[in-house]
């Protein structure tokens, strides 16, 4: 192999590496069903501090193919809730506008014992009821970084951590939080 060569590929092979990496691949699209066509959610809800404002918007609409009011059906009542409080206060209640749509915002309430929940949005389209449910995490999510003061430790050494732990909403500090911490080989064995 000549100098040029491989000179070229020790230029080349690390941005080829760089490229393909840097494009990874999105979740799967949640499959489209006759009741996500007529009620189309669009924003990110998935996880929801609590304390915090959800907003997202909803559009209503008809979802028969060539029909010119497909875009949006205005004025149709939009009712945004956790699953198992059907019958209590909705935690959003609105109308659509002309174009269909609905800016949803709402105060997020405690999760409880169990922070996975359901979010049921429920909205009248073509003269029926058509409910949409998304499992979303209702609780706080933080961001952990952990140094230590070398790269590496003999067997037998007191290894010296720092932790800081952000709230991923407001970027603070996570006072008075519990964290567990658990040290693993590259093997994955715990230390």
């Amino acid at each position: 192999m000549s100098y040029l060569h491989s000179r070229r590929l020790r230029i080349l092979l690390p941005l080829v590496i760089f490229l393909f990496g840097c494009f990874n691949s999105s979740p799967p699209a949640r499959p489209m069903t006759a009741e996500r066509a007529r009620v189309v959610v669009m924003g990110e809800f998935e996880h929801l501090a609590p304390g915090s404002t959800a907003n997202f918007l909803v559009q209503v609409r008809n979802p028969v193919p060539g029909r010119a009011e497909q875009a949006g059906l205005a004025g149709r009542a939009v009712d945004v809730f956790l699953a198992g409080q059907e019958r209590d206060a909705p935690l959003f209640s609105g109308a659509t506008d002309a174009d269909g749509l609905v800016a949803v915002s709402f105060e997020t309430p405690d999760a409880g014992a169990d922070p996975n929940q359901a979010l049921v949005i429920r909205a009248a389209t073509d003269g029926r009821e058509t409910v949409v449910t998304q499992d979303i995490y209702l609780g706080r999510a933080y961001d952990v970084l952990i140094s230590t003061d070398k790269p590496v430790y003999q067997p037998g050494q007191v290894i010296h951590l720092r932790a800081l732990a952000l709230d991923t909403l407001d970027l603070r500090a996570a006072g008075a939080q519990t964290m567990t911490l658990t040290v693993a080989d590259p093997q994955g064995n715990k230390l």
